[in-house]
């Protein structure tokens, strides 16, 4: 047996290669060896009475050290693979909870057998169950047992098992001693040889019986206008609910509402809404819909709908001392962007109360990933000069290339004529490509035990490949562990942008307020992450020069004292003056390393362990036989 070589990407010279044994007794050692190509192969013979446990290589790089630890196991290869169909969460009015299990061999055959598949909700930790003893159970019987049920069906021809368990064993009468969580097991025998795999899933219990949404209403109203909108009411598993009746509130402000209408579902779980704003202050409406006659919150463990909200924003005169209603929005994009490809992105503006001598404004939009800025441009968006509002779409044509990857952060935002400046940013993961594209192909393409195969290699020319033949039965025991795009994209220093240093961050004044003016309670409304430019700027990692009135004071300066948007008051120097004149330039602040973004969950079909290892140059042709 031989263990897998070492692999090393960077320096080309190491002191001293070590390899140890379980007990971390020194095995085998290679001084002052040089790399070939950038990557060092070495290996090293194991005898079948190895023994089994944690070996680790040691590398010598001057006076640092460098560890990677690997295993020697002795085990029997798994030759199926299970997969669970399951939703990650069961609502508490659920009746029935289907699941669906289904195991597949390595060479993508069914499996037949049976499939074992079990449920349980498990007791909170602190749960105290009284014991009975009595002569027939003198070490005692608990008083209550945390549900269970478990049944045992036979696969179908395509290697799968379905089961609906009936949820009331779960939910009824359940009070506070069971967690609001299960978990799912599984276990798959394969037929005639009694061989057995099984995994496992929790599975949140939520209280969340529906929902309320506004669709097809508008954002901004002019006062005095017939606001018309609509209300999807739909159950938690995104049924619509007819006939139900549904109560439309004004928010005046912390648990203070206005009951505006009773408005009844259609079939389709449309409740259709007309709003006069005649009567109504010259300020933004915020409607919530609500399945009670009042706005009640949802106590502990009862079941509820989850409210719908939706703010109606006055049309205003855009100034620059005033928190103008213009705004653009990047919409989210479902799948990661393509490489190679030119996708088209999609940027909603809504442009109010604005004077446009040129009848047209410009949306300026800048890519970035890894840290730095890769593309950039302009949009010109048409203004009508009649209408106080100007909506709509305009698409935006991004370029993908590999140096985006693995995460694109879009930045688009517009300097108004007013001097207002409106942003929005948002992150667009893409595939893990590489600029350098390997293709592989075997002839033939299938083979039998014993017979031999040629692999054809190509690769930019000049290029090193490593390759390794790989047994997918291996890694179904430990999958994860070998090297691929995702691991390599974790050595990044930078994948994203987040914040500023508070190093490279500009000192800020705090606003000073006049002794008539009333700064208590703190204004009341959305937070400034949603409405300040220079905070979208900002998780960019992106630092501003400007005389522009873009940052919004992030404190009042009121008789001596410093008011801050929390619930602490402190106390500092008075503020310092400003200047003006529009003028807006940004560059990127480097070397930030941010948390990278949580994986996408995909199906792995590759479940490898490295058996057989070579490195094989293309040379000038860019490719080579093996």
């Amino acid at each position: 047996m031989k263990h897998e070589p070492i692999s090393c990407l960077c320096p080309s010279q190491y002191n001293i290669v070590e390899l140890e044994d379980v007990n971390h007794n020194r095995i085998g050692q290679w001084v002052n060896t040089t790399s070939s190509g950038n990557i060092l192969q070495l290996s090293h013979p194991l005898n079948s009475e190895a023994p089994v446990g944690s070996y680790t290589i040691v590398v010598w790089i001057g006076e640092e050290k460098i560890y990677h630890n690997f295993k020697v196991e002795k085990y029997v290869l798994p030759k199926f693979e299970i997969q669970m169909n399951l939703t990650d969460k069961i609502s508490v009015v659920q009746e029935e909870y289907e699941v669906k299990v289904c195991a597949e061999y390595t060479y993508g055959q069914p499996v037949p057998g049976k499939a074992g598949v079990k449920l349980c909700r498990p007791l909170v930790d602190n749960a105290v169950i009284p014991i009975t003893i009595d002569e027939r159970n003198p070490q005692g019987v608990p008083d209550y047992t945390p549900p269970c049920h478990e049944e045992s069906i036979e696969m179908d021809n395509t290697g799968c098992a379905s089961y609906a368990f009936n949820m009331a064993i779960f939910t009824k009468n359940a009070g506070e001693k069971l967690l609001r969580e299960f978990s799912f097991h599984a276990e798959v025998q394969e037929e005639g040889t009694g061989i057995t795999l099984s995994e496992e899933k929790n599975v949140e219990l939520s209280y969340v019986i529906g929902e309320f949404t506004f669709v097809d209403t508008p954002q901004i109203y002019e006062h005095g206008s017939i606001i018309e909108g609509k209300i999807n009411a739909v159950r938690f598993n995104n049924t619509p609910i007819s006939d139900m009746l549904v109560y439309l509130f004004e928010e005046k402000g912390w648990s203070s509402y206005l009951r505006l209408q009773n408005l009844t579902t259609d079939s389709r779980g449309i409740a259709r809404f007309s709003v006069n704003t005649t009567s109504m202050p010259r300020e933004n409406i915020n409607l919530v819909v609500s399945d009670t006659p009042q706005v009640e919150y949802p106590g502990y463990r009862v079941p509820y709908f989850n409210r719908g909200q939706h703010v109606l924003s006055l049309i205003q005169p855009a100034a620059p001392d005033s928190k103008p209603s213009s705004s653009l929005a990047i919409q989210k994009m479902e799948e990661p962007l393509a490489c190679g490809q030119a996708v088209s992105i999609t940027i909603r503006y809504a442009i109010v109360g604005e004077t446009v001598p040129k009848g047209s404004v410009d949306v300026l939009y800048l890519a970035l990933s890894r840290g730095v800025i890769v593309q950039h441009g302009h949009i010109n968006v048409t203004v009508q000069q009649d209408s106080p509002v100007a909506e709509g779409d305009v698409t935006l044509t991004l370029a993908v290339v590999p140096e985006m990857a693995p995460v694109v952060q879009l930045l688009v935002y517009s300097m108004l004529p007013s001097e207002t400046v409106i942003a929005h940013s948002m992150n667009f993961p893409t595939e893990k490509c590489f600029r350098n594209k390997v293709l592989v192909a075997f002839s033939p393409s299938n083979a039998v035990p014993g017979e031999e195969n040629t692999l054809h290699l190509s690769a930019q020319p000049g290029s090193l490949c490593g390759l390794s033949a790989v047994d997918q039965s291996v890694g179904i025991m430990e999958p994860g562990k070998r090297l691929d795009a995702d691991k390599i994209f974790d050595l990044l220093p930078v994948k994203e942008t987040t914040y500023i240093p508070y190093e490279l961050e500009d000192p800020v004044a705090c606003l000073r307020v006049r002794p008539r003016r009333s700064i208590m309670p703190y204004p009341y409304g959305p937070s400034e992450e949603t409405n300040d430019p220079y905070a979208v700027f900002q998780t960019l990692g992106l630092k501003l020069a400007t005389n522009l009135d873009i940052r919004v004071p992030s404190c009042l300066s009121y008789q001596g004292n410093q008011y801050y948007r929390s619930y602490v008051v402190a106390y500092s120097q008075m503020a310092r003056p400003g200047s003006a004149g529009p003028r807006l330039e940004m560059a990127v602040a480097g070397g930030l390393a941010a948390p990278p973004p949580p994986p996408i969950q995909t199906v792995r079909t590759l479940f490898p362990e490295t058996w057989i290892w070579d490195l094989v140059e293309v040379g000038e042709s860019g490719s080579a036989d093996v």
